[in-house]
């Protein structure tokens, strides 16, 4: 993803995500995160698959669910995360 590309997809989701609550964090497969978001009266969930070669990012009003047991730094990132808000 290029650098236009990523600045024009974070302006489209800086109105989603201030003042979000971050519900939950999963991890569906392996480096691929799901950020489940509550903010504006509505879910939506964040997808992230980091990676050096084939990383992406997109956001989803249908649920994603985890096939597997969390990995430990998944459980670190929901022990800190969790219930948190998005302010600015």
């Amino acid at each position: 993803m290029d650098a236009h590309l990523f600045r024009r997809f974070c302006d489209a989701l800086l109105p989603l995500l201030e003042g979000a609550r971050l519900e939950k964090i999963q991890e569906p497969a392996p480096a691929f995160l799901v950020l489940t978001f509550y903010g504006a009266g509505r879910k939506f969930q964040l997808c992230l698959r980091h990676g050096r070669k084939d990383g992406f990012c997109f956001v989803s009003t249908a649920r994603i669910t985890a096939g597997q047991a969390p990995t430990a730094p998944v459980m670190r990132l929901r022990k800190y995360l969790a219930d948190r808000r998005v302010m600015a």
